[in-house]
């Protein structure tokens, strides 16, 4: 016997997106080390964009000024480097921006449970918000310190890691991958930057972008981009995912992801006028805060049930909901909260409410 979906029956027409409003695929970009200058230039070109971004901020590092200053003044000015301080982060906060800590491994002592613990706590006193990601530089030190981390307090690791993230990939690990390289091989990208785009479009994946400065004369070109490039970069996002791509902060959606992969269906009935089923969400006190998910309605081979629907709603809990119409002929798309043990109906032209309102005594309706 053929092995029914649990998490969606096979004569379901009720299923939850991969990404949020159905997108096709979802892009995020984050930023290392959280200096100055990239909060600066790129904060403008995000908003021009409606694209939020990601800052991993060293927490040691906040507000300070670094650099070598015995080189002259003029060389000096060149070498030195601002870290953005807690006003400016908060800035990008309030933009819609997400803030994580930036792994910085030390030679001299091995990070521990509670170093790593006291890191995280350190910025988030300093943001006065919680604190949920922790950015590696490499592969290895994010496999080594990965238990470490989520001991700590981490709920997601971002490594660095040339490949997209499935949408139906159950992990606390994000791999975020340069879109644009002008560096040695075998990293080089140039001859297509924006391959990952495409890539992720047609397989429905999850692409995290990485940039350490946004400098108009950037140092190190193989983590570095001037604003220009990351204007041409965002172009190139519009122009490839048109209003297909999903653009949020990496913790968005990392948590939709969590959140979608613990969550079933249960209990489904369908009559031609009307669909019943029941949320169940699994590990739901391990869960992120992020509490939305999209379903999608759509006919199946078996039943033509929403087909000619023409203004459907559903009773989620106690609210009432409207589905709009999906990016495909024929189907629905509704976005609500969902928590273990939700109740949901949905049905045309709102059969929930009283059609037939009793008249009083007066031949008014009450």
């Amino acid at each position: 016997m053929p092995h029914a979906d649990k998490k969606h029956p096979s004569d379901s027409v009720i299923t939850i997106a991969p990404w949020k409003d159905d997108k096709r695929f979802a892009y995020s970009i984050t930023y290392d080390e959280g200096l100055i200058e990239t909060a600066g230039f790129a904060w403008r070109i995000h908003r021009r964009y409606g694209i939020p971004g990601h800052v991993n901020a060293l927490p040691g590092m906040l507000g300070k000024l670094v650099g070598d200053a015995s080189a002259g003044f003029l060389q000096s000015l060149w070498n030195l480097q601002k870290y953005a301080g807690p006003e400016h982060l908060q800035f990008l906060m309030s933009e819609g921006w997400s803030i994580g800590c930036q792994f910085s491994p030390s030679d001299d002592q091995a990070h521990t449970v509670d170093s790593l613990r006291q890191i995280r706590l350190s910025l988030e006193q300093a943001l006065a918000c919680p604190v949920h990601a922790l950015a590696f530089t490499d592969f290895a030190s994010c496999e080594a310190n990965q238990n470490l981390a989520q001991k700590a307090g981490f709920r997601w690791l971002f490594t660095l890691h040339d490949d997209l993230n499935a949408a139906d990939e159950s992990t606390h690990v994000i791999k975020r991958s340069p879109l644009y390289h002008l560096g040695p091989t075998p990293v080089r990208l140039a001859n297509d930057p924006y391959r990952l785009l495409a890539l992720a479009r047609d397989r429905g994946s999850w692409v995290v972008d990485v940039v350490r400065l946004i400098d108009r004369y950037p140092s190190d070109p193989t983590r570095d981009c001037t604003p220009a490039e990351l204007e041409a970069r965002f172009r190139a996002l519009c122009k490839i995912g048109g209003d297909g791509v999903w653009t949020a902060s990496p913790e968005t959606v990392a948590s939709y992801r969590a959140l979608r992969l613990a969550t079933q269906i249960r209990d489904y009935v369908a009559t031609p006028q009307q669909v019943r089923y029941t949320l169940a969400v699994t590990d739901a006190d391990d869960l992120p805060a992020q509490d939305t998910l999209t379903f999608v309605a759509r006919p199946n081979a078996e039943r033509i049930l929403i087909r000619d629907w023409q203004s459907p709603r559903a009773i989620v809990g106690q609210d009432v909901v409207h589905l709009q119409p999906g990016p495909e002929s024929g189907t629905w798309l509704f976005t609500h909260p969902v928590v273990d043990g939700l109740e949901v109906e949905i049905a045309d032209q709102n059969p929930f409410a009283d059609q037939n309102p009793v008249a009083d005594e007066s031949g008014r309706s009450g």
